[in-house]
């Protein structure tokens, strides 16, 4: 299971994926579309900016068992949590 999370507060927004890689990502890219866009974020953009980098940093967790491939099918459920981000800066 993927795990994501978003924290806002002064001004930022962190984006982190947990379970893609031994150590908890930040996805930087993603957080820095956002900031840019402001509350007027286009979901489809941020969606696949943070799909992308998740595809690029991505990497095998020995202790899962869980293969790349599988993990990267549960990507698009960053959406929920974007989707949720939008909501509440709307």
């Amino acid at each position: 299971m993927i795990n994501f999370a978003c924290i806002t507060g002064n001004g930022r927004v962190r984006l982190t994926a947990g379970a893609i890689a031994p150590q908890v990502l930040e996805l930087t890219d993603t957080e820095a579309y956002l900031e840019g866009a402001g509350s007027s974020f286009d979901l489809e953009t941020a969606v696949k900016t943070a799909v992308a980098e998740m595809n690029a940093k991505c990497q095998l967790i020995r202790e899962s068992g869980i293969s790349t491939t599988v993990k990267r099918a549960a990507f698009r459920f960053v959406r929920e949590t974007l989707k949720a981000l939008q909501e509440m800066m709307n």
